[in-house]
């Protein structure tokens, strides 16, 4: 993988709006809030039509109209509520998608999990967090391929914790972390990304594949926790980094000229290379993805 050195906010910021967008058409799947909000109006910033997705419809209006506003070129931004938690809606919204839309050049993909809760599978069988974090995020990946390979320089990027986690070694036994206590399902959702990244980078070396960490944001994932401790991480967040900074930075790779080649790229909170964890290597990689495929080959 290549090296890329930090870069600052004002350089994230530049690079950013020196990029021209317009045609250009963006997925940001959890972008009615948070980081997705934030890489969102960056995009619509520099004239690319922007698609986000969140589970609430009143929330995402209200985004959709921030990121009209951010458009000095007037360019489109349309809101599509899924519960991400759910493949079958996933798959309901991208056949919508796919017949309305030819291309996205850029897709970005930050829908999360809080809370400190156990094992918990959805009405599909899938514990939510590892769902969230991982499965239901390249599940619009796998889906949408074919028209993010119409595009010209197809981009994705995934935001969680490239650098962060730890590998997950019982990925052959226990792919869908059933045994697993919750950091362990934390961990295998961050290596699953690595691993579907780098897997799909080298199916379609047309694509380029971002895993990025985000750093501490300020968003509303305490909404999630227990009633006992969402006041004091309310408090925290207040420590946490402004979401427009953070999309500056997180965008920064989508929109890097030396990034319009392909490849799986690693990324920190300030844009610099990650190191991949323990047992990243190809065979991992290509394991995880096909045991990925084969689940959304059942739903999707």
């Amino acid at each position: 993988m290549a090296e890329f050195a930090n870069v600052t906010l004002d350089a994230a910021r530049k690079v950013n709006s020196e990029a021209d967008l317009t045609g250009k058409r963006a997925l940001v799947v959890g972008g009615s809030s948070g980081c997705g909000l934030g890489v969102a109006l960056v995009l619509a910033r520099s004239g690319c039509s922007v698609t986000i997705v969140g589970r609430s419809p009143e929330r995402g209006d209200a985004a959709a109209d921030q990121i009209r506003q951010a458009s000095p070129t007037g360019a489109a931004c349309e809101f599509i509520s899924c519960d991400v938690r759910s493949l079958a809606n996933i798959k309901s919204a991208c056949e919508a998608i796919r017949s309305s839309h030819d291309k996205i050049d850029f897709m970005s993909l930050s829908c999360t999990r809080g809370g400190i809760q156990g094992y918990k599978p959805t009405s599909e069988g899938y514990d939510e967090r590892l769902l969230s974090m991982y499965l239901g995020r390249f599940a619009w990946v796998h889906a949408l391929l074919p028209l993010l390979l119409n595009a010209a320089q197809p981009r994705v990027l995934s935001i969680l914790s490239a650098g962060m986690h730890k590998p997950y070694p019982s990925w052959e036994r226990d792919f869908l972390t059933k045994k697993a206590s919750m950091s362990g399902r934390t961990f295998a959702a961050g290596f699953y990304n690595d691993c579907a990244c780098s897997a799909l980078a080298r199916l379609h070396p047309k694509l380029t594949l971002i895993h990025a960490f985000p750093g501490f944001v300020r968003t509303n994932w305490y909404l999630e926790l227990p009633s006992g401790v969402r006041c004091m991480a309310k408090q925290m967040m207040k420590g946490g980094k402004d979401l427009r900074d953070c999309g500056e930075w997180m965008a920064y790779p989508l929109l890097q000229p030396e990034l319009a080649s392909g490849g799986c790229f690693l990324r920190n909170e300030h844009a610099g290379t990650e190191k991949p964890t323990a047992l990243f290597d190809d065979a991992a990689c290509d394991g995880v993805w096909a045991k990925s495929v084969a689940i959304f080959s059942q739903h999707l």
